[in-house]
């Protein structure tokens, strides 16, 4: 098997973006989630999911399986942190 060009590319996407109060999640997501689920439908599913389950703990897998289902070629990995910003 040969391949033509590298699977893995070293150099990640990376953004900084200021939290504000308001704010109640971080998604990390590889490429391959963000192939499937746009910005916007991931943190309205995961709002969804947290206003179910009082919880995010399972809104990461909600996402991965959500990619999965729509069979996109690329592995998919999600990681939802809840935030608890204060006002200063």
């Amino acid at each position: 098997m040969s391949f033509s060009e590298d699977l893995v590319v070293p150099k990640p996407e990376v953004r900084a973006v200021p939290l504000a109060v308001g704010d109640e999640c971080v998604i990390l997501g590889s490429d391959g989630l963000w192939d499937a689920v746009t910005y916007q439908e991931a943190l309205k599913m995961v709002a969804k999911y947290r206003e179910e389950h009082d919880e995010v703990d399972g809104a990461a897998k909600l996402l991965v399986d959500t990619a999965v289902a729509r069979m996109v070629p690329d592995n998919v990995t999600c990681i939802v942190i809840a935030l608890a910003v204060q006002p200063e």
